[in-house]
């Protein structure tokens, strides 16, 4: 039996043009991940006065990239951090046992 997801579809307004979003995520989250564009289109724009709406979107996609990458760069690392501790503790824990 197979279930179909529901498609959520909003308008959201990114940096003064309304754009059409559907997809299976829930409407709030998707207004929030528009908020999220909007936010860093206008960041770039107030920082680099007199670039045309093109460049901005695209210097906003590699700042988020950037943020995502950091992200993504930690989250390894707590990663081999959680994988190092946890085979410390399983050596810990044979070594009890076999004692």
């Amino acid at each position: 039996m197979q279930t179909d997801k529901k498609q959520s579809k909003i308008i959201v307004n990114i940096f003064g043009q309304n754009y059409t979003l559907m997809g299976d995520a829930n409407p709030d989250y998707m207004l929030r991940i528009a908020k999220f564009v909007d936010l860093k289109m206008k960041e770039v724009s107030d920082s680099t006065k007199g670039l045309d709406l093109l460049k901005i979107a695209i210097l906003a996609a590699v700042n988020i990239s950037n943020e995502l990458f950091q992200v993504k760069d930690l989250n390894q690392n707590w990663e081999k951090i959680l994988q190092e501790k946890s085979e410390r503790l399983i050596n810990l824990l044979d070594k009890s046992i076999q004692e």
